[in-house]
């Protein structure tokens, strides 16, 4: 397993943070009585952070991040996301928290 520098951890840490950001920014709008579930999962190859909320569904093909020109203060999340992560995807399940 991978050892994490300060510098990573750091980065792991504002990622999972911008990710619960626009969760509550974007699929909850704000609502302060709204859950979201955090599971780490740790494997002999990966490091896995699953994020989970009860929002309507949503598409998530329109999930992308702006284009560079197109940034504005706040929109820097999915690029940031992006470069820290190895992989990101989104999926929907019919049961909340499933």
């Amino acid at each position: 397993m991978h050892r994490f520098s300060s510098k990573e951890q750091q980065e792991l840490v504002l990622a999972v943070d911008e990710a619960c950001s626009n969760i509550i920014k974007h699929a909850y709008h704000f609502e302060s009585d709204r859950e979201i579930h955090l599971i780490i999962l740790k494997t002999d190859e990966a490091l896995i952070f699953q994020l989970s909320d009860d929002a309507n569904q949503v598409d998530t093909s329109k999930f992308k991040p702006r284009e560079w020109d197109q940034i504005r203060p706040g929109g820097l999340g999915l690029h940031f996301i992006q470069e820290v992560m190895d992989k990101v995807a989104f999926r929907f399940l019919a049961a909340p928290h499933a």
